[in-house]
């Protein structure tokens, strides 16, 4: 998702170049997704459970996060790439709309969760 609303955001032609990168990477990041579902409905399937086993409980909810951080590095690396690679083609002024963009997002983006 981050993709897209940071893709929206950007001018035609470096919108085409995050998506190529992504699309590079979606056969990467795919596996992790699986698994990160998988993770969630293990937990989801604890939650079910007449009696909640708190340690299993909190051992499937650190999977599942760090599943999700793994996604959010692999997502990371292409907004990294395309930098670098907007870097490289037209120089280093040029990324001062990018970057303020990517700063944005973050501000927008739920982190509570990181304070634990």
């Amino acid at each position: 998702r981050m993709i897209e609303r940071v893709a929206e955001r950007l001018p035609k032609d470096d919108a085409e170049i995050l998506w190529r990168i992504y699309r590079g990477k979606e056969a990467e990041i795919a596996p992790m997704q699986a698994e990160y579902t998988r993770a969630l409905l293990k937990t989801m399937q604890l939650v079910a459970q007449p009696e909640l086993d708190k340690d299993a409980l909190r051992l499937a909810v650190k999977d599942a996060r760090d599943k999700r951080l793994k996604i959010g590095n692999a997502v990371i690396e292409t907004f990294v790439e395309m930098l670098e690679y907007r870097r490289q083609r037209e120089g280093f002024r040029s990324l001062e709309r990018i970057i303020y963009i990517d700063i944005s997002e973050l501000k927008e983006m739920d982190t509570s969760w990181c304070s634990e």
